[in-house]
């Protein structure tokens, strides 16, 4: 139980940590609404601060997670996503942010917390309960920032809560699966970044990376039976 409960205490920080922090910068009159300097420090701090303690912390048990591994695939989404940039065409500021957004500040820190620390934690001690918690962590932290935004109170919190968990259990269970197959957080945390980026094709690229992992591990057993 001493990794569940671990993870669980890191779950619940990350909720706390983000409705803290972004409802402090409300208050001191940042509109989180706005790209503004102060409003991306504030989402900096926000989204990354629990992640890269974490990845002080746990930089032994989870250094093994970024060996470099199925680099075609690595190659391709790498390219996508640099296409998909070129398509948005924000070549400025706002759009160089965007960019770095999704693939750091939203990709690795998400992918880092709840797959690679989270969900690999507790896996050691009962696999189906880390992904089912690590899943519903994912979900309600996507309830935070709009509550806090609109200036709901708890019951809009709860409420998106529940409208995100359905979210949570089935795309994060997605990300589990690709992190799994490829046995790397790099394709994920690419994977999660092409997805938010892709201007409504992350379907497309989720479900033929699921395929691709798939057949290429279907094969290489295959081959060494």
């Amino acid at each position: 139980m001493k990794n569940i409960c671990t993870a669980f205490i890191i779950g619940c920080l990350e909720i706390g940590i983000l409705y803290v922090v972004l409802y402090i910068a409300k208050v001191a009159g940042v509109d989180l609404r706005v790209l503004s300097i102060s409003s991306v420090i504030t989402q900096m701090i926000a989204v990354l601060l629990l992640p890269i303690i974490c990845l002080l912390v746990f930089r032994k048990d989870t250094g093994s997670l970024f060996r470099i591994r199925h680099t075609y695939l690595l190659l391709l989404l790498c390219i996508m996503y640099c296409v998909f940039f070129v398509v948005h065409q924000q070549f400025n500021m706002p759009g160089f942010y965007l960019f770095i957004q999704d693939l750091i500040i939203i990709g690795f820190s998400e992918e880092y917390l709840y797959r690679g620390v989270m969900y690999s934690i507790m896996k050691k001690e009962n696999t189906a309960l880390a992904i089912v918690l690590s899943c519903l962590f994912w979900g309600i932290t996507h309830a935070v920032y709009p509550t806090v935004v609109v200036g709901g109170d708890l019951s809009v919190f709860l409420t998106d809560c529940i409208s995100n968990i359905g979210f949570g259990l089935f795309i994060g269970y997605g990300f589990i699966y690709v992190f799994e197959e490829s046995k790397t957080l790099w394709i994920p945390i690419l994977l999660h970044a092409v997805y938010d980026y892709s201007m409504g094709y992350g379907w497309i690229i989720f479900i033929g990376t699921v395929m691709y992992l798939y057949i290429v591990n279907k094969v290489g057993h295959t081959r060494q039976k």
